[in-house]
């Protein structure tokens, strides 16, 4: 356990840097070595990164509003992009295909006078009900869902605008941005320096660099959920199947 000079915290023996105040830990050697020269130089850069931070997060936080809204439309793109739930049409074909069966059979049945052509024409009849609900909220939701899509959709491009004119601004009163568009929301600036913070970077790009790192892995660990449920979709479609199949074979 190292503990701080400056401070007095107690930090992690591979740290560089305290988690509490940033001042630079020499526990590689003598103060004149080379080990605590490049943490000496290192932190005079890291300091000046961090001042860069600071200046980011107040000039960026001014538009907080927008940014807390251009993360909620996004979300909600992605929500209706899809529109409505598959289920409802899915469900909705098998139960109104099963009551036409029923009835086509049941009027054949009635025709020939066989007694169970009523009780296939009730069935038809007690099918066609939720199987006709389930395709007509398909539809009403599908045209709502698309109506949402188009709206937030036309509203993400307003606040994009927006955002990318106010990062321009940025540019063009400091000359350039250590950062890209894409990391200027407030909240992800102040992660970026959280990892400087907690020695993991000592500059703005090497903590971008560990941001997308860590974000690869989770990107790994999101695409085995998405293929294992990919295999479940897959298992209930056979089901579905095979739940069609032996009512056509029963009204057979």
């Amino acid at each position: 356990m190292a503990f701080c000079s400056k401070c007095g915290q107690k930090n992690d023996d591979n740290s560089r840097f305290c988690n509490s105040c940033g001042a630079p830990l020499f526990n590689d050697g003598p103060a004149n070595s080379p080990a605590s020269d490049y943490v000496s130089n290192t932190y005079g850069q890291r300091m000046k990164e961090m001042s860069l931070m600071d200046q980011l997060i107040a000039w960026f936080s001014q538009k907080n509003p927008q940014y807390d809204e251009y993360d909620e439309v996004g979300e909600r793109i992605y929500r209706y992009e899809g529109g409505a739930r598959k289920g409802l049409l899915v469900w909705g074909i098998i139960f109104s295909a099963i009551a036409f069966l029923s009835g086509f059979y049941g009027v054949i049945a009635k025709i020939t006078k066989n007694e169970a052509g009523t009780t296939l024409l009730f069935i038809a009849f007690l099918l066609m009900i939720p199987g006709s609900i389930m395709l007509i909220s398909f539809i009403v939701k599908s045209s709502k869902y698309k109506r949402i899509y188009n709206k937030s959709l036309a509203r993400y491009e307003e606040l994009t605008n927006e955002l990318v004119t106010y990062y321009n601004q940025y540019v063009a009163a400091n000359g350039f941005c250590p950062v890209g568009f894409e990391y200027t929301n407030p909240a992800v600036l102040g992660v970026i320096k959280g990892v400087m913070q907690g020695g993991r970077a000592d500059t703005i790009k090497e903590s971008i660099k560990t941001l997308e790192q860590d974000d690869h892995y989770q990107n790994m660990e999101l695409i085995s959920m998405q293929t294992a449920m990919s295999a479940q979709s897959a298992a209930r479609n056979a089901g579905v199947a095979a739940v069609f199949s032996a009512a056509s074979f029963f009204l057979k």
